[in-house]
């Protein structure tokens, strides 16, 4: 037996009230947890708050936009933004807020030529094609279909992860092609970039190996947002002696800002 309701009204006005008593629960866990869980914790508390109606014009998949706008760039107008790894545009986008409700400028650099031609055809910013590496030269990128096209990416810095999937065929279709990468000094420098208050990089794995190879100094970069879907310190013995300072965990992202930047929480 159980005491579950069985009207589909009843089930999700029963499910509303458990987020609503969840809600508290992680905003308490949240004061004292410092480690990677925080990630989780913080998108969950998105979802929730989400699924009530509580935050509204985001695009971010845990609210990485919503962090960076209220508590590093309260409300600044005018900035610029860089995203690696933009997808379509839209779906958990960490630039796009800043594009259409703060005024900012920037680039999305995508992979994929389809999902690079769907973010041109709907964002303000330039969107180029191209497959970011540590270096320019060659390298072999797969594309995978269909629901997990967001795991697109170079074949030799996948996570273990989708090569597990992949082989285990939970993937679906994944086609692999040789490609030439472009490193991000060169993009940004072609764009004529050099001044970044956001960075966002999720490019599936090839994190490290791109930010390893930056060369920072040339740069002024005042926050970045970038996937570590590995749960590792690597990002972090790259950026913290670059001056920049983790300040959270985001869903499966980590939040840096450099030293120099005030933050409030």
């Amino acid at each position: 037996m159980t005491n579950e309701p069985t009207d589909p009204l009843q089930r999700v006005s029963a499910a509303l009230d458990e987020l609503r008593a969840a809600i508290p629960l992680m905003g308490q866990e949240l004061t004292t947890e410092m480690s990677r869980r925080r990630g989780d914790l913080n998108g969950q508390l998105w979802v929730a708050q989400r699924a009530l109606g509580l935050v509204s014009g985001y695009f971010s998949e845990a609210g990485q936009d919503m962090a960076f706008d209220s508590h590093i760039f309260k409300g600044k107008r005018g900035g610029t933004f860089v995203e690696i790894g933009g997808h379509d545009g839209v779906t958990g986008s960490v630039g796009l807020f800043f594009e259409l409700r703060r005024g900012w400028s920037g680039l999305l650099v995508e992979a994929v030529p389809e999902l690079c031609a769907q973010a041109a055809s709907f964002r303000a910013c330039p969107c180029l094609n191209a497959v970011v590496g540590p270096k320019d030269g060659a390298a072999e990128f797969a594309t995978v279909g269909g629901w997990a096209a967001q795991m697109s990416g170079l074949r030799d810095l996948w996570p273990e992860e989708f090569r597990t999937a992949e082989a285990e065929g939970r993937l679906g279709k994944v086609e692999t092609r040789q490609v030439a990468t472009r490193s991000l000094d060169a993009i940004l420098t072609e764009a004529g970039l050099t001044e970044i208050d956001l960075l966002a990089i999720d490019v599936e794995g090839a994190e490290p190996a791109i930010l390893r190879e930056f060369p920072f100094e040339n740069y002024t970069i005042r926050a970045i947002c970038v996937e570590n879907l590995a749960r590792n310190d690597a990002l972090g013995e790259i950026l913290v002696p670059k001056g920049f300072v983790l300040i959270d965990f985001v869903g499966k992202d980590e939040l840096y800002v450099h030293s120099s930047v005030d933050v409030s929480f």
